[in-house]
């Protein structure tokens, strides 16, 4: 660091910095040059705070018409519109913390030009109008960090309802795991969806597995009863729920299968069952809308020794 005697005042000049004026009216002039900076950051910031929040009305928007949009090429068009606007939100958000970092950094310099001032004695600035400025900008920064943290929790609860809502796991009926319980059993693809359902049975369900794509899950139930033929949906068709008999125990299953259509329709195509055609009371149970069959949960063993007593859809947006 060296000391630079100048007409007109004193310059403390750092190698790595640019100069700093600790003495003379030229101080003050520095730090007005640097609370303009300050400002034209916390500008760029607000500014990208508003476009922040009119992205995320927009989704807001664009969340709520997605039940409206009873076709596939409607939903489709919706959710790309959804992921679009999230990406532009997020980068404007990112712009906007750059913005108050910066404004930030900048107000810390001022704060210790005004330090080197007092310490070196140099001409007080109590009575310039750079004083009230230096307060309301200090304010100014506190309401727009306020602002920041307001729209990130906003940010935050939105996208954690967005994501529960069209990406959860959800069971299509009142039946509710409990992993603790012997009883229940939980089979679920990793990824993709159900594409064949395989199984062995007599006069009742003795097992079944699923198959995702490629993948084939471990069997649910005993060994009991014969292999049943492989059901499978149609070429272009998708798994949209179960159907079957059951009574004390489950007596037959199946799935059911629909187009990429199905948004717009329950138009729907059964795959052959598992099982025996006569006993029990006849079920069906259908994903929600826009959502397809990832996995199945329920019973077994409960009346009869392995056997499969209870079976629900496990169904999720891909």
């Amino acid at each position: 660091t060296i000391l630079w005697i100048v007409l007109g005042g004193t310059y403390l000049i750092s190698c790595n910095k640019r100069p700093v004026l600790v003495q003379g009216k030229s101080s003050i002039d520095l730090i007005e040059a640097d609370h303009k900076e300050t400002q034209a950051d916390l500008t760029d910031a607000k500014k990208w705070i508003n476009e922040t929040r009119l992205n995320q009305g927009q989704l807001e928007d664009l969340e709520s018409s997605l039940e409206s949009n009873t076709s596939t090429d409607q939903w489709a068009d919706a959710i790309k519109k959804l992921d679009q606007t999230k990406i532009a939100r997020d980068e404007s958000y990112g712009e906007a913390e750059k913005a108050i970092k910066s404004a930030e950094d900048r107000f810390a310099m001022i704060e210790s030009q005004l330090a080197v001032i007092n310490d070196n004695q140099g001409p007080s600035v109590a009575d310039s109008d750079v004083t009230d400025k230096i307060k309301n900008t200090a304010q100014d920064i506190s309401d727009t960090k306020d602002n920041m943290n307001n729209l990130k929790s906003a940010i935050a609860e939105f996208d954690l309802k967005i994501n529960e809502g069209l990406d959860a796991i959800i069971v299509a009926a009142s039946f509710r795991y409990d992993q603790d319980n012997p009883d229940h059993y939980f089979s679920s693809c990793v990824s993709g969806m159900v594409t064949e359902l395989l199984g062995r049975a007599g006069a009742l369900v003795d097992q079944f597995t699923i198959v995702c794509g490629s993948a084939v899950n471990d069997p649910i139930g005993g060994n009991g009863g014969q292999e049943q033929p492989v059901q499978t949906c149609p070429e272009n068709h998708v798994a949209i729920g179960i159907f079957g008999g059951k009574g004390d125990s489950l007596d037959r299953v199946g799935i059911l299968c629909s187009t990429a259509d199905y948004i717009s329709s329950r138009s729907v195509d059964d795959s052959g069952f598992i099982g025996s055609s006569d006993g029990g009371e006849a079920f069906i149970l259908y994903c929600p809308l826009r959502k397809v069959l990832v996995g199945l949960t329920g019973t077994v063993g409960v009346v009869v020794s392995d056997t499969i007593t209870s079976v629900y859809p496990v169904c999720k947006r891909i």
